[in-house]
């Protein structure tokens, strides 16, 4: 429970520390156009930008490892979103794409296994033999047992 509460504090303290522009809502006219804009870099500019949306806190002892948190801004998503086209994508269709769109906040939450919280679930004992053990997968939706 204390690392869940330290993960959340030092989410709130990240989400503090962008910048105040990508977090306003409506984005205006001019935070489209500068969201297009950094989008059409294909520099590295965009990767290094997505630096500041996520945060990746350390592994814990056991279980389960939340490796990485995502917030993603309708600023960042903008971004994102000119980043995928190269050539024939202008800073008016970025507008017009934005235009009548919802504004929202996406949160990815990436959980990795680690030994202690693997692939299995503890082996059940076979009928066959009492020396060997077969190995169960986890259920292919397991992750809906964490409650973010």
């Amino acid at each position: 429970m204390r690392y869940l509460f330290r993960l959340f504090t030092s989410f709130l303290v990240a989400c503090v520390t962008l910048p105040a522009s990508a977090i306003n809502t409506p984005l205006s006219d001019e935070a489209v156009r500068e969201a297009y804009f950094l989008g059409q870099r294909h520099d590295g500019s965009y990767p290094s930008l997505m630096g500041n949306y996520i945060k990746r806190p350390p592994a814990p002892k056991s279980g389960p490892h939340i490796f990485s948190i995502t917030f993603l801004t309708p600023f960042i998503q903008l971004v994102a979103n000119s980043d995928r086209f190269i050539g024939n994508y202008s800073a008016q269709q970025a507008a017009l794409d934005h235009r009548g769109q919802a504004e929202f906040v996406r949160i990815i939450v990436e959980i990795k296994l680690t030994p202690t919280y693997g692939a299995f679930l503890a082996p059940e004992p076979s009928s066959r033999s009492s020396s060997q053990s077969i190995p169960i997968p986890r259920p292919h939706d397991f992750w809906r047992d964490f409650q973010v």
